[in-house]
């Protein structure tokens, strides 16, 4: 067994008013320094082991393109020792089905440009998947919003024991390397 090194919060502590992410998805550009960012992924963190009941060794899947909500979740699973699988947002939902019957994720993240897809995901019986979570506000009925995170603890998560061998991520190329 070895413990999950929470890279981020060790950076945090060295180095906390560094800026950690420039963010120029919306229309103004935005930073975030390593002390704000290592409280952010903390209460993804905390919301998703405690809102979610998610503990590590548990699939985590998201259908996203690049934005900070992703960098947290990268990190917010390292805390927790949860395996991150990545959707690839260009394969087709037969595609994506396929890959979500081989990992069966407890919850799937997604932001709100993939609706269509996680509309036909999420009614074609992977009842596997017990968390459908948007980035948005704009919800899919039945569906949870990544804001509810808002009102978790940004606390230290404590520390997870793993095997050597457990998988951080999960990474399909498609066939594309």
């Amino acid at each position: 067994m070895r413990r999950v090194k929470d890279w981020l919060k060790t950076r945090a502590q060295l180095t906390p008013e560094n800026i950690a992410i420039i963010d120029r998805t919306g229309k103004k550009v935005s930073t975030t320094n390593y002390r704000n960012w290592n409280s952010r992924c903390n209460q993804l963190a905390h919301y998703l082991r405690d809102e979610l009941g998610l503990k590590a060794g548990d699939f985590v899947a998201i259908l996203s393109e690049n934005c900070p909500e992703y960098l947290d979740l990268i990190f917010a699973c390292n805390k927790l020792g949860l395996v991150l699988q990545h959707l690839n947002w260009r394969l087709s939902v037969m595609e994506l089905s396929n890959i979500l019957r081989q990992t069966t994720p407890m919850a799937l993240i997604y932001s709100n440009q993939f609706d269509d897809t996680i509309q036909y995901l999420s009614t074609e019986g992977f009842s596997e998947v017990k968390h459908w979570v948007s980035l948005s506000d704009t919800l899919l009925k039945g569906h949870r919003s990544l804001s509810d995170r808002l009102g978790c603890s940004k606390s230290d998560v404590p520390r997870v024991d793993i095997e050597y061998d457990s998988p951080w991520f999960i990474l399909y190329t498609g066939g594309t390397t």
